[in-house]
């Protein structure tokens, strides 16, 4: 079986202790995530989440104000995920939904009170960027690591 592999870049958009979360539409999920995608061909990751941020919250990121936070290696059955997490405080624009196809929503939510409908990826990663001290950790159907 050929697996398929992507990198995926997120965000943890911060304001004064809380966090932006996207609502996924039913069809995609119905749970919340941070802000991202998938890197496409002939960008670099830091383009893609600046490119991906705008497209999906209306925000607009500097990559000067861009912070490097963790990197999560996920296996699920048929795919590979390598997502690059990134934090950033500072952004212009209006926050809205842009993509009202793939998302219901966008909110904020104190950083220790996050819905109950977060998706699992999110929470851990928004736990271990948290601890301080994990910058990588490894998510797969039988296990975690975190280092």
């Amino acid at each position: 079986m050929q697996l398929r592999r992507y990198t995926i870049v997120r965000l943890i958009l911060e304001d004064e202790g809380r966090i932006l979360l996207l609502r996924q539409t039913s069809k995609n999920g119905g749970k919340y995530t941070l802000i991202g995608g998938k890197v496409q061909v002939r960008e670099t990751p830091i383009q893609a989440l600046i490119r991906e941020t705008f497209e999906e919250s209306g925000a607009v990121i500097r990559e000067e104000d861009l912070e490097y936070a963790h990197y999560c290696y996920q296996r699920k059955a048929d795919m590979i995920n390598m997502i690059l997490i990134f934090r950033a405080t500072k952004w212009t624009g209006t926050i809205l939904n842009r993509e009202a196809h793939k998302f219901m929503h966008v909110a904020w939510f104190p950083k220790d009170e996050l819905p109950e409908r977060t998706t699992k990826a999110t929470r851990h990663i928004l736990q271990q960027v948290a601890s301080g001290t994990a910058k990588y950790s490894e998510v797969t159907a039988k296990r975690y690591v975190v280092r």
